[in-house]
C-alpha cells in the first residue's frame, strides 16, 4: 500500500515536472521578439473555427493588416506562422528538408498517411519521380484523343439540357483521372468500379466531420467504405502484379509503382501503393473540376474574352480535316486559351486557397531574409490566394485579365501548382484536360447561366454557391 502510494507521489511529481519544463519552454518560445506578432485565438481550438470552410481573404486581410503579411495564428490544434509574401513563400517551396507535411488526422485517415504529400521527405522525391512518369508530356501527348472522348461523351450528353456544373465536371473529370490513375476505362456498369467510386465520395464527404467512429455516424460509415474500397485495390494491384511479371506494361499510376523498386531493390508494399493512389485521385480530380467551373463562369461573364477563345479554337479547328481527333501539337497552339482557362482563372480563385503543403516543422530555425524565427513543431500555412491577389505583385488584381501573363509573373508570386520539390506531378495532366474541354466547348457549344450569381463556398475548395446550374446548345455549324 505504502509502496503504491510513493509511486504515484513519484509519478506526479514527475508529470508536474514534466509541465512546468514545457510551460516554461512555451512561454520563452512565445516570448521571443523574431517570431511574428498574431493571435493564438481561444484555448485549444485556437482560431481554427474562424479558419474553416470560409473565404480566405476575409480571415486574412484583418490580420494581415494589424500584423504584417507574416504572421502567427493557431490552427488545427498547432502553433502555426502564417506566410503571405513572395520572398517566405520562395523559402518554404525551396527548403524540403525542413519541412514535412502534416494534415488533420481526420485527412490522413482517410487518405493514408503514406500518400505523396505527407510521406517521409527522404523518400518524397523517389515516389514522385514513379507517379510523375506517366503524367509527363512524352506519355500524354498519345493519350489525347483519349481525353477528347471522354469530354465528347460528356459534351454530348449534356446537350440542351439545364445540368448543375460543377457536380458534371467532376463526375467527368473523375472518370478521366480513374483511367490515368487505375488504368479502367469505363466506370460504368461494373460493380468493381462502383467500389471505388462509393469510396471515393465516402472519404470526400467525410474529410469534415467529428471522427466519431460508431455505428450510424458518417465517419464510421466511410471508414468502412475504405475498408471495402481497399479490399478492391488490393485484387487490383495483385492483378496488375501478374501482369507485370508477364511482361504487360501499363502507362498507368499504378502500373508505374507496381512495377518500381525503391533505392533498396525493393518493390512498394501493397499498403503504401493504396495510399499513394488515393492521394493523386484525390489531388487529380477536385482541383480539375474546380478550375473548370470557374472557366465556365468566367467566359460566360467576359465575352470579349471568350470571342478571343473562340478565335483561336475555331483557327485551330478550321485547320484539321473535319472528324481529324486533336493532337499534342494542335494544343500547344493554343496559347491565349491557356492564359485564360488556367492562368487567368486560377490567379482569381486558387484551387489550393490556403496551403499547397503543410510543412510541419523539422527544427527550428531562422529565415535570413527576414529574420523571422519558426519554432520546431509549428505548421507554416502559405496564403496562395492573398499572394496571387496582392496589388503589389498584380496591378487590379480581381479583373479577369488574361494579359497580365504576356510577361511572365515576377518569382515567388504565383504558383498555382505550387513549386520547387512541392509542385504537383499531375499538373501537365490538368493543363491539357481542361484545354482539350475548352476547345470542344467553345466550338461546338453556348451555354447560359441558369441563376445569378449568389457567392462563392468553401468547401473546401472554393466554388460558385449552388454549383453553378447552366444550359448548354449546340452550335448549328
Amino acid at each position: 500500500m505504502e509502496a503504491s502510494i510513493l509511486l504515484s507521489l513519484l509519478l506526479g511529481a514527475v508529470l508536474l515536472l514534466s509541465l512546468s519544463v514545457f510551460v516554461h519552454r512555451q512561454k520563452s518560445i512565445f516570448g521571443d521578439p523574431r517570431i511574428p506578432k498574431g493571435s493564438d485565438g481561444w484555448p485549444l481550438v485556437g482560431e481554427t473555427l474562424a479558419f474553416g470552410n470560409v473565404d480566405p481573404m476575409k480571415f486574412a486581410l484583418p490580420r494581415i493588416k494589424k500584423f504584417g503579411r507574416v504572421f502567427k495564428s493557431h490552427l488545427l490544434g498547432t502553433p502555426s506562422i502564417m506566410v503571405a509574401t513572395p520572398e517566405m513563400a520562395k523559402f518554404v517551396y525551396g527548403e524540403r528538408n525542413l519541412f514535412r507535411a502534416s494534415y488533420p488526422r481526420t485527412i490522413t485517415t482517410l487518405i493514408g498517411k503514406g500518400f505523396l504529400s505527407s510521406c517521409d521527405p527522404h523518400r518524397h522525391p523517389f515516389l514522385k519521380k514513379v507517379i510523375q512518369s506517366v503524367l509527363l508530356p512524352d506519355t500524354l501527348r498519345h493519350e489525347v484523343g483519349r481525353i477528347e472522348g471522354y469530354i465528347n461523351g460528356g459534351l454530348d450528353s449534356w446537350d440542351g439540357k439545364p445540368i448543375l456544373a460543377a457536380k458534371e465536371f467532376k463526375e467527368l473529370t473523375l472518370n478521366i483521372a480513374v483511367y490515368f490513375i487505375f488504368g479502367l476505362t469505363d466506370l460504368r456498369g461494373t460493380a468493381e468500379a462502383q467500389v471505388l467510386i462509393d469510396m471515393y465520395r465516402a472519404l470526400s464527404s467525410a474529410m469534415y466531420v467529428m471522427p466519431i467512429n460508431l455505428p450510424g455516424f458518417h465517419w464510421y460509415k466511410s471508414l468502412q467504405a475504405r475498408k471495402v474500397g481497399c479490399d478492391y485495390l488490393k485484387r487490383l494491384i495483385l492483378e496488375r502484379r501478374r501482369e507485370a511479371d508477364q511482361g504487360v506494361k501499363q502507362n498507368t499510376v499504378l502500373g508505374a509503382l507496381v512495377g518500381c523498386t525503391d533505392e533498396k531493390g525493393e518493390k512498394l508494399r501493397d499498403d503504401e501503393i493504396i495510399d499513394l493512389l488515393l492521394g493523386t485521385l484525390f489531388g487529380a480530380h477536385d482541383t480539375t473540376a474546380t478550375t473548370i467551373t470557374w472557366i465556365v463562369k468566367h467566359l460566360s461573364e467576359h465575352h470579349d474574352v471568350l470571342q478571343a477563345v473562340v478565335a483561336e479554337q475555331e483557327e485551330i479547328r478550321k485547320s484539321k480535316a473535319p472528324g481529324d481527333p486533336l493532337t499534342w501539337e494542335d494544343t500547344r497552339r493554343m496559347q491565349y486559351s491557356l492564359q485564360v482557362d488556367i492562368l487567368a482563372s486560377l490567379i482569381l480563385w486558387n484551387v489550393v486557397s490556403w496551403l499547397v503543403a503543410g510543412p510541419f516543422v523539422l527544427c527550428p530555425f531562422v529565415v535570413k531574409a527576414s529574420g523571422v524565427l519558426i519554432p520546431k513543431g509549428w505548421r507554416v500555412f502559405l496564403m496562395t490566394t492573398c499572394i496571387h491577389l496582392d496589388a503589389e505583385n498584380f496591378p487590379n488584381p480581381l479583373a479577369f485579365d488574361p494579359s497580365r501573363f504576356q510577361v511572365p509573373p515576377k518569382p515567388g508570386t504565383y504558383f498555382p501548382f505550387a513549386s520547387g520539390t512541392h509542385v504537383c506531378p499531375g499538373s501537365e495532366l490538368a493543363k491539357l484536360v481542361i484545354l482539350v474541354f475548352m476547345h470542344h466547348l467553345t466550338t461546338k457549344f453556348r451555354w447560359q447561366s441558369l441563376q445569378p450569381d449568389t457567392g462563392t463556398v468553401f468547401k473546401p475548395f472554393p466554388l460558385p454557391n449552388g454549383g453553378y446550374p447552366i444550359k448548354l446548345e449546340r452550335k448549328v455549324l
